[in-house]
């Protein structure tokens, strides 16, 4: 069986820019129509004991779209990812 060795984690769903190339920049998706979604540190945790389960996970992503730093809890979103894999974050 094959399991993955990254895992990427939406941890907001909002961008504080709005980059004309960027299609949630541009508005062109419901999720920034709505109230910012945050993803709480408690799902953030019981994703990442499921990774350590797994024990393949080498990297986790906290960001796909939004703009990660927006998240007030980014820190400690940062901290128990590294207690599972290495983290690779991206921001603007």
């Amino acid at each position: 069986m094959i399991y993955p060795t990254s895992l990427v984690l939406e941890t907001v769903s909002v961008c504080n820019l709005r980059c004309p190339s960027c299609f949630v920049g541009r508005g062109m998706t419901t999720r920034i129509k709505t109230e910012p979604k945050l993803m709480p540190l408690e799902m953030v945790d019981r994703i990442c004991t499921q990774a350590e389960a797994l024990g393949t996970v080498k990297v986790v992503y906290p960001y796909l779209w939004g703009e990660p730093t927006i998240h007030p809890d980014i820190g400690a979103i940062i901290r128990r990812v590294k207690r599972t894999a290495n983290v690779s974050l991206s921001t603007h």
